[in-house]
């Protein structure tokens, strides 16, 4: 439940009952990538759109796919340096892209990076979440219909301090 409820908050279309997104926000700031893994100075590239939009550099974090997050942590910044895009300081809980911290989830898709100041994405929930088990449903397959209720909205204060990249 918990999974699904994150990938509508990140990934929502608006429609069929999901959230509008935070990947689908309109007004934010994008970067594209050239490649699947995008690269340092696009990276550093993200970082310039949100501090030209006057994001508080103390308070930015990354967000994206574990997987992103393994070929970053593979990825030279130039060839031939040892030095890695993304890493950990200080130990594995403190994993960074270029010492901004890093939160990966699975509901992102693999392609996207999202830079921002977390306290910019509010999530307004208007009931508990539900989850309904209806036996009924596909009894004749012998299986069961569950049904995910919760409503919610995403508010994203400082839209121009969303950086979506990919």
């Amino acid at each position: 439940v918990a999974v699904t409820i994150e990938t509508g908050i990140w990934t929502g279309t608006n429609t069929n009952g999901q959230p509008l997104g935070i990947l689908s926000t309109p007004g934010v700031e994008t970067v594209p990538f050239a490649g699947a893994t995008p690269t340092y100075a696009e990276l550093v590239e993200m970082f310039e759109a949100y501090a030209d939009n006057n994001g508080d550099p103390g308070l930015m974090t990354f967000f994206l796919h574990p997987k992103m997050l393994s070929a970053l942590m593979t990825q030279e910044v130039a060839s031939g340096t040892g030095q890695f895009v993304a890493g950990c300081i200080h130990g594995p809980r403190q994993v960074s892209l270029f010492g901004i911290p890093v939160l990966p989830t699975q509901c992102i898709p693999e392609g996207k990076v999202v830079l921002c100041d977390p306290s910019n994405l509010a999530i307004v929930f208007w009931r508990a979440p539900q989850l309904i088990s209806n036996p009924f449903a596909l009894a004749t397959q012998g299986g069961r219909r569950l049904t995910i209720l919760n409503d919610l909205d995403i508010v994203v204060r400082r839209r121009n301090q969303l950086v979506i990249g990919g």
